[in-house]
């Protein structure tokens, strides 16, 4: 029979000796505060039957005296509902036997400093598994812990077993840890599967999975040993959250999250929603954190570091072959991790592998100081893939062994490329600092991609190459731009990918060319860079009489008529070159003039446009074909300059600004003649296609010439240009051309001769010259050659 209530006074516990140990006896008042007397509570002495003694001290068990607390508890629960909790003065609660957990039951301690359970033997502390009145269908609820200890010290087996644990319970609803420690546990710690609506806080988890250090294991492909070990997946909704948690110095993991199999979960096994890990810290563990098989895992504001082999395990286990998708981990300090190994490229920072269903998101956190990779993104079978959708963005990498970011599969042939990967706008310092390794960039990548992004990243500071495509790999729609990769020391950018579809790649960071990485590319190039290349084209130009002024915010182009102008004003000027664009075709872009705001804007349409350079090129061929009024247009394709001339004031002598002053056109079939090399291209030499004009009164013309030239050997330098009779040789110079077939080539140049004498007749026609230090024979120059009055 339980004692009287009246024989125990609630307070404080006073211990007397009793065959050596401690004893229950009259306790002081105030043992539960107030704050704690909303939940029900019933004091666990009063369920010490007589002739018993609740040892407090650890010598004896006292599994009986608390399973008859639980059942009553519990029974009550069933019959009216109200949860209520155990209270556990403070003293050493030894277990012989697991407590079997019931719904609506609690515990708490007088502090987990005071109040400790000391499991023995192979059993659990604390326990309820599925087939054991608990289930999917039948979950245990309303059960919260809080204030005390469970010290696995004393647990033992001949082998490793999991169910070893501190808690071991299944299918939970509404369960609360609070304030509660459990430590030196055979297995896992908080061991605890398929709860829903629950919160750890502020509980320890500290050397867990003790059985591997006993026996000796490989953490590697050790089941459990973690110190918060929940197991996911008989719900598509598991929601809940670990809130200041500590995990220190666990076997296995400090804060594990794994996909369960079908034979604990009763259906095929989802990867469940509404996890969250806010502010926890797991330190001194073999992986820090993993989850391995969640669906939108939410990690925020977590220390991650000093974890011996990954601080961040995005992958599979030998129970749940995939890692877990579209989960955040955010705003944590990722340390110091990885020293189990030296250059051992499976460990590190950040390891990403069987994520087969992709879709995370690192962003905004510290990765640093980590033995191995930063961040390892790493394919490892021809049945899985990485991806797609993998995000890393914002993040500060910095100091790691091996590469900042290394993205990579297995040489093995069959791999499937890494698909629709997005690696924006991190910063990479210092990366590669391990000297015996040959992974020291700032970012690598080994693998075939698809839709790689590599955007806006800063890389510096590292042994190897800011960003590397390294291997025989394929790239297809690649996209790298904007990033700034100065201060590397065996190089800034290199590749060896062959780059195919849609790839573009600019502004790739200081000492490089901006050009593809490898392969036959059609670059594609967004309305900004579009118009960006024409401003710059403007701005390299030489303009006389006019002044072009880009608004790079308002992706604006304004033109201004200064000094003496040829009865333009600046909104003339303007409208005149608007409708130079409006009576081209364009093709790939689209021109479009606000005559309020006098702004023209650009816009990519349809399929991507080329490079810069060929944007360039076709907004001059625009020029080239249209007819301008009082201003004059030349494009200096080496240089990418468009210069304009207002034609000067008065009443012109002569033909008008604009007007044809003459035409040529070459012979309807090919012109045969030898090519050797000249110091000059413009010095020697005649050609089949001549024009003769009479100078305008301006002194200046512009001389348009398109032909189409054929050689008589591959792999010929051709200079191409014109040359009049006064020697005076046009700005601009010669247009140059590579000939790498004897196939036909067209080519056009356009010049601005200047300083020309006002009625004078003048003689213009082709040249060139080839590059060969002997003797090339042009077989075929036909076109046609045009002098205008600027």
């Amino acid at each position: 029979m339980a004692l009287a209530r009246r024989q125990l006074l609630r307070g404080a516990v006073v211990g007397t000796a009793v065959t050596g140990g401690l004893v229950a006896t009259a306790p002081l008042s105030g043992a539960i505060p107030v704050s704690e007397k909303i939940m029900a509570t019933v004091d666990v002495r009063d369920y010490v039957n007589s002739g018993e003694t609740l040892l407090l001290d650890g010598s004896a068990s006292v599994s009986t005296i608390l399973q008859r607390a639980i059942d009553s508890v519990g029974n009550a629960y069933a019959a009216n509902g109200i949860p209520t909790q155990i209270y556990l003065p403070a003293g050493r609660y030894r277990l012989d036997a697991p407590l079997n957990w019931r719904s609506g039951v609690g515990m708490r301690g007088e502090s987990r400093v005071q109040t400790v359970l000391l499991p023995f033997g192979s059993a659990a502390a604390i326990r309820r598994q599925a087939g054991s009145a608990s289930g999917p269908t039948n979950p245990m609820t309303d059960c919260t812990f809080q204030e005390f200890t469970i010290d696995g010290i004393n647990q033992t087996f001949t082998s490793y077993q999991t169910y070893i644990k501190g808690f071991f319970i299944q299918h939970m609803l509404r369960p609360v840890w609070r304030n509660v420690t459990v430590r030196n546990t055979w297995a896992s710690g908080f061991g605890v599967d398929f709860i829903r609506d629950y919160l750890f806080e502020g509980c320890y988890a500290e050397n867990c999975g003790r059985a591997a250090s006993v026996l000796g294991l490989n953490r590697n492909g050790m089941l459990g040993g973690s110190g918060f070990g929940i197991g996911t997946g008989a719900f598509e909704l598991e929601q809940g959250s670990l809130v200041g948690c500590i995990a220190t110095g666990n076997a296995v993991h400090g804060i594990f999250f794994e996909k369960q199999t079908v034979s604990t979960t009763i259906n095929e096994p989802v990867a469940s929603r509404g996890h969250k890990v806010i502010g926890c810290t797991s330190t001194g563990n073999w992986f820090g954190f993993r989850d391995a098989g969640t669906g939108g895992i939410l990690v925020s504001g977590c220390t991650i570091s000093g974890n011996l082999k990954v601080g961040v395990s995005i992958d599979g286990t030998g129970l749940s072959p995939k890692a877990g998708y579209d989960g955040l981990v955010t705003g944590c300090i990722i340390d110091r991790n990885g020293s189990a190994g030296t250059g051992d490229n499976s460990i590190g920072g950040v390891v990403i592998g069987q994520a087969d269903d992709g879709r995370y998101t690192l962003q905004g956190n510290r990765i640093s100081r980590s033995t191995g990779c930063g961040i390892r993104m790493f394919k490892t079978s021809t049945t899985t893939r990485l991806g797609p959708g993998i995000t890393v963005r914002g993040n500060e990498i910095v100091s790691n062994s091996m590469t900042g970011i290394y993205v990579g599969a297995s040489t093995t042939a069959g791999f499937t490329a890494i698909a629709d990967m997005t690696i924006e706008g991190n910063i990479l310092r210092d990366n590669g600092t391990d000297p015996a390794s040959t992974l020291r960039d700032g970012i690598t990548v080994t693998s075939d991609t698809q839709r790689l992004r590599v955007l806006r990243n800063t890389s510096m500071g590292a042994p190897g190459t800011g960003l590397a495509f390294t291997g025989a790999k394929t790239a297809v729609d690649l996209v790298v731009y904007d990033n700034d990769l100065a201060g590397n020391t065996v190089a800034n950018y290199s590749s060896a990918h062959t780059a195919t579809g849609t790839s573009y790649v600019a502004h790739v960071g200081a000492g490089t060319s901006g050009g593809n990485p490898g392969g036959t590319t059609t670059p594609g190039l967004d309305a900004e860079g579009a118009q960006d290349a024409i401003a710059a084209m403007f701005a390299a130009g030489v303009q006389t009489g006019i002044t072009f002024a880009y608004d790079d915010d308002l992706n604006a182009m304004s033109a201004t008529v200064t000094g003496a102008g040829g009865g333009l004003d600046a909104e003339g000027a303007q409208d005149a070159v608007a409708a130079m664009f409006a009576a081209g075709t364009q093709t790939g872009i689209a021109f479009a003039y606000d005559d309020e705001l006098n702004a023209l804007s650009a816009t990519v349409t349809g399929a991507p446009v080329t490079d810069p350079e060929a944007v360039q090129d076709a907004v001059a061929a625009m020029f080239a074909a249209g007819t301008q009024t009082g201003i004059a247009f030349v494009y200096d394709d080496e240089a990418n300059a468009m210069s304009a001339t207002v034609s000067p004031t008065g009443t012109p002598s002569g033909p008008a600004p604009g007007s044809l002053l003459g035409v040529a056109a070459g012979a309807s079939t090919d012109q045969t003649t030898t090519m050797t090399t000249q110091t000059n291209v413009l010095a020697d030499g005649g050609g089949p296609v001549a024009v003769t004009f009479t100078a305008p009164a301006s002194g200046s013309v512009l001389v348009r010439c398109n032909a189409t030239v054929k050689c008589g050997k591959t792999a010929v330098g051709i200079q191409f240009g014109i040359m009049g009779a006064d020697n005076r040789v046009p700005t601009g110079g010669a247009k140059k051309f590579v000939q790498n077939s004897t196939a036909a080539i067209a080519v056009a140049a356009e010049y601005l001769v200047t300083g020309l004498t006002t009625g004078q007749s003048y003689t213009y026609r082709f040249q060139w010259q080839s590059s060969s230090t002997t003797a090339s024979t042009l077989l075929g120059l036909t076109g046609m050659m045009s002098v205008f009055a600027v």
